[in-house]
């Protein structure tokens, strides 16, 4: 066995090298370059018997092609080698005749069992790696000329290149398959660009915030179809964050941004676009991962809702608590101070409006509890009653508050029961009546009426009063609102309408507003019958 010098490879060695380097180009698996690698060792070599074997992750070598070799050979000589896995520099081994070689002495029965007379051994070397070698066969003793050495390592260089460009393809391809698979478990919008803006990579979070699936290598900068400022000003797309981000070479952080989809719907998006660089330094294009905050500046936006309508409420609360407070208080201290002094009439005018205060402060107190009941879940006992009998009572109670107020009162005696609720019945009514009262003439009429419609029972409050705007219709039921044609001198918080609907809407019923053609508003509640 002995090492040579090698040569160039003669000229005819070239057009299966030239072959060789355009299969390898065309290649699209290992077992094609090795194909082209034995077939190019035929023809330069006019070898008909060859292998190639590649050191596996143990450093074992294995074959993995071959060229009219048996089965038993193979496994007899399978892991052997003339050099270790971490040898610097190996050079080509040849066996001109097998039979005078010691090193093969133990293999020389499976050798020659093989009709092999002479051999070679050419290592696959890619710089100081060692990644497998060639085999050449020969039935008869054979001296290697120069030109053949030459031509095989030629060969061997090309293979070798070939091997670990392929090996690097597929590693790389398993890098990207393993970070799209992180991309995709994310659970955020996420995409990167070249060092141009093109969008080389993005998952599904990022289309299904975007609307659409961009166009790898003609989209640029974003995905988006369009983005605005929060204050709704246009965004050119080279403008977006990105775009800063790769112009400007850094990341940029803190900048809202909203996107629209195609389909007109969108959504609020803070975006954190970071270069990506390469070992000099150079750029080489960004990643983009983008956070959908829409629900968050929407629940900020209702929270700040919130918070102002607390602060509105806390201040209608002591407004509508001092005035009665006050009424309360005066009167309690004239009692105490002057009672004897007082004349009959005066004392009992005193204790009238102390009860009436007192009473209206129960009626705000009820009202914003039911609403408070209502947000926690809890709904009215509901049972069998016959609405008019109830509406008496009511009535009743507002002629004692109101008794210069004229009330119009049309509610048949033979009106089916309802389920509903004693007590909310009348907060509903009274509230209505009270509304009318508030809003209407001075002295009325209020006009009340009832009817079977439908299989449901109807009950009708209406007044004469300036009515409301066109445009507060759709505002009337909601808690604390107060119609801009609402007199300034209208106690209330505008609570009333609200409970009302609560109520009414819990027992399966409806409650409405109406503008009347001659003036006014006209409320009314419906019910199902009991018509059985």
């Amino acid at each position: 066995m002995h090492m040579p010098t090698l040569q160039p490879p003669t000229h005819a060695a070239f057009h299966p090298l030239y072959e060789l380097t355009q299969a390898v180009a065309d290649a699209q698996s290992p077992e094609a370059i090795y194909e082209a690698a034995l077939d190019c060792l035929a023809g330069a070599l006019d070898v008909k018997r060859s292998s190639i074997l590649l050191f596996d992750d143990s450093h074992v070598m294995q074959f993995v092609a071959w060229r009219q070799l048996s089965g038993p050979y193979r496994a007899a000589v399978h892991g052997h080698s003339p050099w270790s896995p971490d040898d610097p520099d190996p050079k080509p081994v040849l066996v001109p005749d097998v039979r005078l070689d010691e090193s093969l002495s133990a293999l020389l029965p499976v050798i020659e069992a093989e009709g092999i007379r002479a051999v070679a051994f050419i290592p696959l070397v890619l710089g100081c790696r060692l990644l497998g070698k060639f085999m050449l066969y020969y039935a008869e003793p054979h001296e290697f000329s120069e030109g053949e050495l030459a031509a095989a390592r030629a060969i061997a260089a090309h293979v070798a290149f070939a091997i670990q460009q392929k090996r690097t393809a597929d590693e790389r391809e398993h890098l990207v398959d393993r970070y799209r698979t992180l991309v995709e478990s994310l659970g955020l919008a996420v995409y990167t660009t070249d060092e141009a803006g093109m969008i080389t990579l993005y998952n599904e979070e990022a289309v299904a915030m975007w609307g659409r699936r961009p166009v790898l290598g003609d989209d640029q900068w974003c995905g988006s179809w369009k983005i605005f400022q929060p204050d709704g000003e246009p965004v050119a797309l080279s403008d977006c964050p990105m775009g800063i981000a790769l112009r400007e070479g850094r990341p940029v952080r803190g900048q809202q941004i909203v996107v629209e989809r195609p389909d007109g719907t969108r959504g609020t998006v803070l975006p954190h676009p970071t270069p990506l660089r390469d070992a000099s330094g150079r750029l080489r294009g960004a990643v983009n991962v983008l956070v959908d905050i829409t629900e968050l500046t929407r629940t900020q936006s209702e929270l700040r809702e919130a918070l102002r309508a607390k602060d509105d409420f806390l201040g209608m609360v002591s407004h509508e608590l001092r005035n009665p407070l006050t009424q309360i208080t005066g009167n309690s201290e004239l009692l105490t101070r002057r009672l004897h002094e007082l004349p009959d009439d005066v004392q009992i005018e005193s204790l009238a409006e102390i009860n009436a205060q007192a009473k209206r402060m129960q009626r705000l107190v009820e009202n914003m509890m039911v609403l408070s009941r209502f947000e926690r879940g809890v709904l009215p006992d509901l049972e069998p009653h016959l609405i008019q009998r109830l509406l008496g009572e009511t009535l009743a109670e507002f002629g004692r508050r109101y008794p210069n107020t004229q009330v119009l009162t049309d509610l048949p005696a033979d009106l089916p029961p309802v389920e509903t609720s004693a007590g909310t019945i009348d907060q509903v009514v009274w509230n209505l009546l009270t509304n009318a009262q508030k809003y209407g003439p001075r002295h009325g009429p209020i006009e009340i009426s009832g009817r079977l419609h439908n299989q449901h029972i109807e009950i009708v409050v209406r007044d004469h009063g300036p009515g409301v705007l066109e445009s507060d219709m759709v505002h009337l039921f909601e808690p604390y609102f107060r119609s801009s044609t609402t007199p300034e001198q209208a106690a209330g918080m505008g609570l009333g309408l609200s409970v009302c609907r609560r109520l009414i809407e819990a027992q399966g019923g409806e409650v409405w507003a109406a503008r009347r053609p001659d003036g006014g508003m006209e409320f009314g509640l419906r019910l199902r019958a009991l018509m059985s």
